[in-house]
């Protein structure tokens, strides 16, 4: 699997868990977490430059 192929999915991940919390009505924790997996994404992405 290619390095762009993992941060795609990834970021699909991401997507689908928010929205399926976004229609539970759980907006805030969604919140917390994205912003938290973007901080490892920059940290894998600092890795790999």
């Amino acid at each position: 699997m290619s390095f762009n192929k993992f941060i795609y999915w990834l970021l699909y991940l991401q997507y689908s868990v928010l929205l399926a919390r976004f229609l539970r009505g759980q907006l805030q924790p969604v919140v917390f977490s994205l912003s938290c997996s973007l901080k490892s994404l920059a940290k894998i992405l600092c890795v790999y430059m």
